[in-house]
């Protein structure tokens, strides 16, 4: 006897095949039938779909979620936009491993996404202990993750811009290997953000070996994304080429307005190096504006003795002014998103916790607002907010979008962090998954809706080795949604960036229902894949 019998569904199975419509039976959370079942009586529950659809829950190939987990607004902007499982540890930043004497200047550094840190955040040393932590909370949808580069190398060097001793790597490598024993994907850089800024090639490689050992991943938000984003795929490549190690390249973009096209030479560079035998795949969100630090514009090198020193620095006179002018250089030497953006006006404010009247507001609008010139309302923001907050940055083209969503290793990663309920954010937090189906199949048709199902569901899951995820089959796991597809459409956009989406009527994790009717249902079938 099934669990239960889901009928007269409009099944798109993840695989890519025409969809069709069918039965759907369910028993301890697997799949266990799909066809025409007519007997009565054969399940403890039967839905009558009535022709809606059912697809696998989808995979966010690019999450932050580790940061928030635990929180139900954590989980509704997931499961709201049909995500049942996530690719957490994104971008260099993991909450682990922790070291207990710099556990400040980790909470420093996880600010970017964090909504809350937990008591035991100073024990969790190594992925062993973060695990046994994982496991203790209510999950509503699964998490597989990386080890975040830049927390290990907080963990074991703090802040410093300098080569590691041979002492340092090493016990990065220690730790590292702990991971992958136990079930970590791989390692995630973030080359833009410190401590991650300050490491060279030859450090990645050596923890890269490690990674590939195991037959690991290492993805990377990469050093440039902007003017010198091919120089920046190439070092990505040399990493992987070294190693064997198997590359995925992080929310792949190309920001500013002077650099847009490269993402046809970036695409080519791709694919020769797969002919070459490396084995790559890239991210992407559907949305024309990024989300960062609010204080990624100042140059990387201001940050060598950490972000104390920094605003300190701000309020002295001639290094703000020196500041100033090497924002304003339009060859910028590093991944500059003021010149990305074209200037204060494309670049909004979300989040910042000490000045809430500037949310909202471009930083040019709060400079006039205040009566100030717009770099000194800048540089004012982040002393007030301790280098902290969030920002918005308007700087992509929708044709490198669609060229790159287009390449058949591209994947659908969110890229978002949850923000408190009433303060503005970016909608892809929310609306990822139904804006790039709408983008994507519906306004311009570049993939069917069976094609774009697969790079959400069956492609992710084979990338990352998903068991059980990403596929409707029998014998994988109940994890599906179940929508209408002519009203499925993000509630989710820059003025309403938490808005649910519409068309669904439910979404389950493990065999049963987790979201429903704009609502968690206080189920908790998720699970830590590790």
């Amino acid at each position: 006897m099934f669990d239960c019998l889901i009928q007269n569904v409009k099944l798109f199975d993840g695989s890519g095949r025409p969809a069709f419509v069918t039965d759907v039976g369910i028993k301890e959370g697997k799949i266990q039938f799909i066809g025409n079942h007519s007997q009565k009586g054969d399940a403890k529950t039967t839905v009558d779909a009535n022709g809606a659809c059912m697809c696998p829950g989808f995979v966010d190939a690019h999450s932050h979620g580790d940061l928030f987990l635990g929180t139900e607004r954590g989980a509704v902007s997931k499961l709201s936009q049909c995500v049942t499982t996530e690719i957490a540890g994104q971008c260099g930043l993991s909450m682990f491993p922790i070291n207990p004497s710099r556990v400040e200047e980790s909470k420093k550094m996880l600010s970017l996404g964090a909504v809350r840190y937990p008591e035991e955040f100073g024990t969790l040393k190594d992925f062993v202990t973060y695990k046994k932590f994982v496991e203790k909370q209510n999950m509503a949808l699964n998490m597989a993750i990386f080890m975040g580069h830049g927390s290990l190398r907080m963990a074991v060097m703090g802040e410093e811009n300098r080569r590691p001793q041979k002492a340092e790597i090493d016990e990065m490598k220690r730790l590292l290997k702990g991971a992958m024993e136990n079930g970590a994907l791989g390692l995630s850089s973030g080359l833009i953000y410190s401590p991650g800024v300050f490491a060279e090639s030859e450090e990645l490689t050596e923890l890269c070996k490690v990674v590939a050992e195991y037959d690991g991943i290492y993805t990377t938000h990469m050093r440039n994304e902007s003017a010198r984003v091919l120089q920046a795929l190439e070092e990505a490549i040399h990493i992987a080429k070294q190693t064997g190690v198997r590359l995925n390249l992080s929310h792949i973009k190309v920001m500013g307005k002077d650099n847009w096209g490269l993402s046809a030479r970036m695409l080519h560079r791709i694919q020769q190096a797969r002919e070459s035998g490396l084995r790559i795949t890239m991210d992407q969100y559907p949305y024309e504006a990024t989300c960062t630090s609010l204080n990624i514009c100042i140059p990387p090198w201001y940050f060598n003795s950490g972000i104390k020193k920094l605003i300190q620095d701000l309020g002295d006179k001639e290094i703000r002014e020196k500041i100033k002018e090497e924002m304003k250089n339009p060859v910028p030497q590093y991944d500059n998103n003021y010149v990305n953006c074209g200037g204060f006006h494309a670049i909004q404010v979300v989040s910042c916790k000490n000045c809430q009247e500037a949310k909202g507001l471009t930083v040019e609008e709060y400079a006039k607002r205040s009566n100030k010139d717009a770099f000194d309302a800048y540089f004012d923001l982040l002393i007030e907010n301790e280098g902290e907050g969030l920002a918005v940055y308007f700087c992509l083209g929708r044709e490198d979008i669609f060229r790159l969503i287009q390449d058949p290793f591209c994947m659908v990663g969110s890229d978002g962090t949850c923000f408190p309920e009433g303060e503005a954010g970016h909608p892809r937090s929310f609306g990822t998954f139904p804006q790039a189906i709408r983008w994507f199949t519906w306004d311009k048709q570049l993939f069917s809706m069976e094609e774009m199902i697969r790079k959400m569901t069956g492609l992710p899951a084979e990338a990352y080795g998903l068991k059980g995820k990403g596929r409707i089959a029998p014998g994988m796991d109940a994890d599906f949604v179940l929508f209408d597809e002519q009203s499925l459409c993000p509630g989710a956009d820059y003025q309403v960036p938490d808005g649910l989406t519409r068309g669904i009527h439910s979404v389950w994790v493990g065999g049963e229902k987790a979201y429903e009717n704009g609502k968690l249902t206080g189920t908790y079938k998720g699970k830590f894949l590790a």
